[in-house]
């Protein structure tokens, strides 16, 4: 306390300023690590439930798994459907195609190995980056009635059960 006392205004100013600008640095870095802009902050494992209640094969649903890297892209999603045109399973790519700062966006999901087919998504994501809604709901691509969530599956990295 005494040697408060001894300091001069301007060397106590210095001291004041040199702590909020610490203080302000360390928060700005926390903030920056904890939300990744854009896509790459969905990176990692997904699992999302489908149903369609119309599609070129009627009402089906469908689980498709795919893992995002920090594009927001998979070329390697397993979709897999059961409906009347029976049990399939295909490899297809699923995409982040765009990201809004408010976690509203558009992603896409192709069909039948990815030729001649695919949905446009339009999702929210939660504040948490862990679950998304999807529809299909353009009027450019008629005769689609999809909808579902996508939930981020546990990885190694996860380092609690939040």
């Amino acid at each position: 306390m005494k040697y408060l006392h001894q300091l001069r205004p301007p060397h106590l100013g210095f001291l004041v300023v040199l702590s909020l600008v610490a203080i302000a640095f360390g928060i700005g870095v926390q903030t920056l690590q904890a939300a990744p802009p854009g896509v790459a902050r969905l990176a990692g494992p997904w699992q999302a439930a489908l149903v369609w209640s119309g599609s070129g094969c009627g009402p089906m649903a469908g689980v498709v798994n795919f893992t995002l890297d920090k594009n927001g892209a998979d070329n390697k999603a397993t979709l897999r459907t059961h409906g009347a045109c029976g049990d399939n399973k295909t490899t297809e790519t699923f995409r982040i195609d765009s990201l809004n700062a408010d976690g509203s966006g558009m992603a896409s999901l192709t069909c039948n190995n990815g030729v001649g087919c695919g949905w446009v998504l339009t999702i929210q994501v939660d504040r948490k980056n862990t679950i998304f809604n999807m529809a299909d709901i353009e009027r450019t691509n008629p005769g689609n009635f999809v909808a579902g969530t996508a939930i981020k599956q546990r990885s190694s990295d996860d380092k609690d059960n939040e």
